[in-house]
């Protein structure tokens, strides 16, 4: 599941370069920088989309949190984000992972983050994709 984060955070940072992308696995910094975007890749859940004896679609579904410091222009960056982040990621297949092939990213939905008191803002965009594994049995 986590072999793909790396994939999408550097689709991410090709499609914004001028924005900080990290992937939450990542020990790096998460300090949303000025006049920048902030983008972090999750993992979020993964739903079992269909199942039987010798195989499993295991969805996973990726967060992608976009965060800019309030101020002027602070709109028009994560609106920017938001469109380069959807443009780069919705109906794109990712490369196999270890023999594993992935169906299509989709988009599926987007939430503001929670408040924080930081002078930070942004929104979180839901991206779902699948892959099938199969059992040893």
């Amino acid at each position: 599941m986590y072999a793909l984060e790396p994939q999408i955070v550097a689709r991410l940072a090709q499609a914004l370069p001028d924005a900080q992308v990290v992937g939450w696995s990542e020990d790096a910094n998460r300090k949303v920088p000025a006049n920048k975007v902030l983008l972090v890749v999750r993992l979020d859940d993964t739903p079992v989309n269909t199942s039987n004896q010798k195989a499993a679609s295991i969805g996973a579904a990726w967060s992608v949190a976009l965060a800019a410091r309030r101020g002027s222009g602070a709109v028009d960056l994560l609106d920017g984000a938001f469109d380069a982040s959807f443009q780069a990621l919705h109906d794109w297949a990712p490369e196999p992972v270890r023999g594993r092939p992935w169906d299509y990213l989709h988009y599926r939905r987007a939430s503001p983050m929670p408040e924080q008191d930081d002078g930070v803002f942004g929104v979180v965009m839901f991206f779902e994709t699948a892959a099938i594994y199969r059992s040893g049995n």
